[in-house]
């Protein structure tokens, strides 16, 4: 059961996390790590550069660990 708490906690705690991100950041960020999705797949869906997402999805990870970081 503690782990059941700890585990919803977590995924709170993201979700929190992914709405204080900027749009371009958080729909790349989803797009790949949670529908695991190529960057060339994205780029066919958003029509962005791979260099454009590549830098938004490492902008989007850099905020999350300093938003988990001190929050």
């Amino acid at each position: 059961i503690i782990d059941d708490i700890e585990s919803k906690q977590k995924v709170e705690k993201i979700e929190k996390v992914l709405q204080k991100l900027p749009v371009k950041q958080r729909e790349v960020f989803v797009m790949r790590n949670f529908d695991e999705l190529s960057y060339e797949e994205i780029s066919k869906i958003t029509g962005k550069s791979i260099g454009t997402l590549k830098a938004n999805h490492f902008h989007a990870l850099n905020k999350i660990k300093e938003m988990i970081k001190y929050d």
